[in-house]
């Protein structure tokens, strides 16, 4: 009787580690290129040297995802003490790829919220967790000696400089029964290890460096100014995209 309610013990004890995970990501491969427009431009130097500090020390963010069977929360890793033009600079990538803020998300309810600082005043963005419609390849690799398999997406961007195409290829690993990954990509059948970019004037890859399972966490949000992205976008338009 005592060894089957120690065998007992043990699965659950492995079975309720196991729901509990942790992935750390970092950003690879970023480029941006600067338009020729833009050389008549008196911050076109500055531009151009933001750019050239993001690439170099880019690779210095870390993001992190905690996520029980039900919740996640993923939010980026903040430098310590970094030089002021080197921290700006770095901010602006991270900006860039648009993994700002704290994004928590419910498997139950479909919910995704994202909480950010936009021009000094906090909003957290309500809307649904799976909004893309991916299509799965039979491409393969291995990420942190997980085998992953591919699918590609494309995201259609419209703001007042016109429409545009937001090309996406992910890496997930269907032996890890989570459809979450960084910031808003999820919704594959498996955890998304790696997601490549590619925009008219942008390119970057985010993918997971180490992965631990069983660390232990209680998922915190607290939704502040709560708004939709439309509701959002329209603010920006009456107030001219600034605040």
């Amino acid at each position: 009787m005592k060894l089957l309610l120690l065998i007992y013990t043990l699965l659950f004890y492995t079975s309720a580690n196991a729901q509990h995970l942790k992935v750390t990501y970092n950003i690879k491969d970023f480029n941006t290129q600067i338009p020729d427009s833009f050389k008549s431009n008196p911050a076109y130097a500055y531009l151009i040297k933001r750019n050239e500090n993001i690439k170099k020390h880019i690779d210095q963010v870390h993001f992190e995802l905690k996520a029980t069977s039900n919740e996640s929360i993923f939010t980026y890793i903040d430098i310590l003490d970094p030089p002021k033009d080197i921290g700006k600079s770095i901010k602006s990538g991270i900006i860039a790829t648009g993994m700002n803020g704290i994004f928590y998300s419910n498997n139950k309810t479909e919910e995704l919220s994202i909480k950010k600082n936009i021009g000094g005043q906090i909003f957290t963005i309500l809307t649904k967790s799976n909004n893309r419609i991916w299509h799965l390849e039979n491409d393969r690799k291995f990420i942190l000696n997980k085998h992953c398999l591919k699918a590609t997406t494309t995201d259609t961007i419209r703001n007042s400089k016109g429409k545009f195409l937001k090309k996406i290829t992910a890496w997930y690993d269907p032996s890890m029964p989570y459809n979450i990954g960084p910031g808003t990509y999820r919704g594959l059948p498996g955890i998304i290890l790696s997601i490549e970019v590619q925009e008219t004037n942008k390119h970057y890859k985010i993918e997971a460096i180490s992965i631990k399972n069983g660390e232990k966490f209680i998922p915190r949000f607290r939704v502040e100014n709560p708004i939709t992205q439309a509701a959002l976008d329209s603010l920006f338009v009456s107030k001219k995209g600034g605040f």
